[in-house]
């Protein structure tokens, strides 16, 4: 569930850092990770909006930034 509660955190990130997640890049990196389950699928979908809450202060855009580069959702 680790996988999960980064890829939340990445995508809850996006927008505020201002990057953008490439759909078809997420797709394949979400069944590659295992998280393509009823489980996965809840535990990112209630995570995701939890991370969103706090603004991310720079150093985690950048972080942010470079997971979503180096898992392949980066548009």
């Amino acid at each position: 569930m680790q996988s999960a509660m980064g890829l939340a955190q990445v995508i809850a990130n996006a927008e505020p850092c201002g990057y953008k997640i490439d759909q078809e890049g997420l797709e394949r990196y979400f069944v590659k990770a295992g998280l393509s389950t009823p489980e996965g699928l809840g535990f990112v979908s209630a995570n995701a909006p939890r991370q969103a809450k706090d603004s991310p202060s720079q150093a985690e855009c950048t972080m942010s930034r470079s997971t979503a580069k180096s898992i392949g959702v980066l548009k």
